[in-house]
């Protein structure tokens, strides 16, 4: 029976009743999808629609990274392209949401052609990572230039001009060589080295993939070193040559040990300290060198620190995301081996606060270290004891270096300063 031809005759009979009952919608009740035929099995598959096969370079916002990716082909307007300025393309960035990475700059972007070059280049990172990525093409990071605000100076008023270059004489120019020369050559601490580009690399690519290039390009950016113009002094061509001091005082007062302070008067080859108890120490100082410290005070408080523009080869496939404010390793300033002040110094120049250790790292500060905070250290080869002063000074001392600047907070210290202080014994300068 099971091999008879006239039971298989009907069984395919049947099959093919059922086969038109199962692909016609009118008849078919079944909640669950039969197989299909064979015919539709064996077919090729058509081919895949544009949308799935569109390279990223072509797409307007990434896919499957979220709203945290960079930009991959955003378009500024004609207007932003034109204009000389780069305000109204800043402004098309921002709106986009192209330039979340150029807020983690150290410092003000200078609107220059490098800036323009960061901007452009924003609105088609995401695409560029990915082609790096791919290894179908090198992807430099273009690091604009900036303008920091000083961070060795707490305090400082405007500069005075002295009127002509001429005028302002001898000794400012040779204090402004000695000047230009220290920020050219610092000597920093070995605590003050920055990362290599290596290292940044090699710290980032430890950290999560979402969180590399933000670690890699804050990095980068802040182991930028740091460039002062000394021409924003003035030139012998211009009339901004800041004017030399010819009267005023440096001023210290211990933190540590608020009683205690110590301080120079201009012209008098003298300086002083008074210990907590009271004591008073005198010890002699050359004249031009207090001339000088009060000038380079006053100086390096309106010099702006900068970071020159940078081209950096993006060092390996990194996602484009870079939302996230990731903090870059702050620099360690060096060791202090000295008891820290709080300053001040007060001339016809103007007048500058500034605390000792603050933007150790910079340049200046280490300058102004050397020529400044070394006058008030006691030298013991004129060390000399010249008595007692009660708490009013100390405390007049305080009251001054914490005052804000051009106040009068100073005045009740210079009072009671003024017998104190040496007599006038150095010659003026021309």
């Amino acid at each position: 029976m099971v091999g008879s031809p006239a039971l298989s005759e009907v069984t395919v009979r049947i099959r093919s009743a059922l086969g038109v009952l199962v692909v016609s919608p009118m008849l078919s009740c079944s909640a669950s999808k039969p197989p299909e035929p064979a015919a539709l099995v064996d077919a090729p598959k058509p081919p895949p629609t544009a949308s799935a096969s569109v390279e990223p370079e072509e797409l307007t916002q990434p896919r499957g990274l979220g709203e945290d990716a960079m930009c991959f082909n955003a378009k500024y307007s004609p207007d932003a392209l034109a204009s000389e300025s780069s305000e109204l393309m800043q402004s098309e960035c921002e709106a986009m949401g192209c330039c979340n990475h150029l807020r983690g700059l150290q410092g003000t972007p200078l609107a220059d052609a490098d800036w323009r070059r960061a901007l452009l280049q924003a609105s088609s990172m995401g695409r560029a990572m990915h082609l790096h990525a791919r290894g179908r093409a090198k992807f430099d990071v273009v690091f604009p230039a900036t303008r920091l605000e000083s961070r060795s100076t707490e305090e400082s008023t405007p500069i005075h001009s002295c009127g002509s270059w001429s005028a302002c004489g001898y000794f400012v120019r040779s204090w402004r060589s000695r000047l230009s020369v220290a920020l050219t050559h610092p000597a920093l601490s070995e605590s003050c080295a920055t990362p290599t580009d290596e290292a940044c690399a090699e710290a980032a690519a430890k950290l999560p993939e979402a969180d590399r290039f933000s670690a890699w390009y804050q990095c980068i950016d802040g182991a930028r070193p740091l460039t002062f113009n000394v021409e924003e002094l003035g030139t012998e061509a211009e009339l901004g040559a800041p004017k030399r001091p010819q009267q005023g005082y440096l001023l210290a007062h211990e933190l540590a040990n608020p009683g205690a302070f110590s301080t120079a008067l201009f012209g008098t080859k003298q300086a002083l300290r008074v210990d907590r108890d009271g004591t008073v120490w005198k010890w002699e100082v050359g004249c031009e060198e207090i001339d000088e410290a009060l000038w380079v005070s006053h100086v390096v408080g309106a010099l702006s620190p900068r970071r020159a523009a940078r081209s950096v080869a993006l060092p390996e496939p990194m996602l484009p995301i870079a939302h996230r404010s990731y903090p870059a390793s702050p620099r360690r300033g060096p060791v202090m081996d000295e008891i820290p002040y709080q300053w001040l110094a007060s001339s016809a120049v103007g007048q500058t606060r500034w605390v000792q250790g603050r933007g150790a790292c910079e340049a200046t500060t280490a300058y102004r270290k050397l020529r400044v905070e070394a006058l008030l250290r006691p030298r013991r080869e004129s060390l000399t004891q010249a008595g007692k002063l009660g708490a009013q000074y100390s405390l007049a001392a305080l009251k001054c270096t914490a005052s804000k600047v051009g106040s009068d907070g100073c005045a009740e210290f210079e009072r009671l300063m003024k017998p104190l202080w040496g007599k006038q014994v150095c010659r003026k300068l021309p």
